[in-house]
């Protein structure tokens, strides 16, 4: 894949995109109850924490109190400037995630039975 300019983690992100889709798309709810929201609340509780402990660790990283590696980046301000993208990106696919998985659970609940005249 590098070969062709994809990173390796194009492809978890691609099938998150289509699991959010899933959980949002009319077409989604022809798929088995319980089979979106299984890798969804895994993405959540992953997620979720990732993206909020990285930004707490980013704040004191941005104000020089805790250090910071380049990695492979060139500077300390582009490795800034990457983590502060991909922790937000995180954090804020999470809640959106479970919200969608929320939206399913309540729009593949089964209907109550009324009955009698």
């Amino acid at each position: 894949m590098e070969r062709w300019g994809l990173d390796p983690t194009a492809l978890p992100a691609l099938a998150g995109i289509l699991l959010f889709f899933c959980l949002i798309r009319p077409w989604g709810l022809r798929l088995p109850r319980w089979l979106p929201p299984a890798p969804a609340l895994i993405g959540v509780g992953t997620l979720v924490p990732y993206g909020l402990l990285g930004l707490a660790y980013l704040v004191p990283a941005q104000l020089g109190a805790l250090p910071v590696r380049p990695g492979d980046l060139p500077s300390r301000g582009d490795t800034l400037a990457v983590a502060w993208s991909g922790c937000t990106a995180f954090a804020g696919y999470g809640p959106a995630l479970l919200a969608a998985t929320r939206w399913y659970w309540h729009a593949t609940r089964a209907a109550p039975v009324t009955g009698g005249p």
